[in-house]
């Protein structure tokens, strides 16, 4: 098997095995991160993780109970002045990228004469709880575990006190805008 197809073959295989636990892998509760649930994102970059990635990334967040999420490779934990903690593994993620290869024959008009064709690299990122030295830009409170009281932010509720929406306990933390209503999970 070649390693393209082994390591998609990996990919597929924990998101059967979470099927089977019975969890849907891309089902993402909201309370699980710091950033309260929102797509992966590169701490270097700031650029959120897109297509497949985000449940590869999602689904690892919650095998192994990361709280943060940012993530980032080995070298831009470094360039960051950031070391990865021991004994930690990465992720693998994949990257498509456009390869030029040779020329074409003919060329029709706004075209570059050369054949592109797409490339698959695989690369390993670590979550930021996974690194040490490197700040969490969403600050550095601890998970918030259902159950467990929530400190009441001055400035969210006077924020929210304006909008002049109602807020109520709800099953799922939502907006209804027909009723202008916030709901949120205690």
């Amino acid at each position: 098997m070649s390693y393209t197809k082994e390591k998609l073959n990996g990919i597929v295989q924990s998101f059967v095995d979470k099927l089977q636990e019975g969890t849907a892998p891309w089902v993402r509760p909201f309370a699980l991160t710091r950033g309260g649930g929102d797509f992966p994102i590169n701490r270097r970059t700031h650029k959120p993780y897109r297509g497949i990635n985000v449940l590869i990334l999602w689904l690892t967040a919650n095998i192994r109970g990361f709280s943060s999420r940012y993530w980032m490779t080995f070298k831009q934990a470094q360039q960051l002045k950031g070391r990865v903690k021991k004994s930690e593994k990465g992720t693998q993620i994949m990257f498509w990228s456009e390869l030029e290869k040779g020329q074409r024959a003919e060329c029709t008009e706004g075209e570059s004469g050369l054949e592109k064709s797409w490339v698959l690299r695989f690369f390993t990122v670590f979550n930021l709880d996974q690194i040490e030295g490197i700040s969490d830009p969403d600050g550095d409170m601890d998970m918030v575990l259902p159950g467990e009281a929530l400190i009441e932010n001055p400035r969210v509720m006077e924020f929210v006190g304006k909008t002049g929406a109602e807020v109520r306990e709800g099953t799922v933390p939502c907006y209804i805008p027909s009723q202008d209503r916030i709901e949120i999970r205690l």
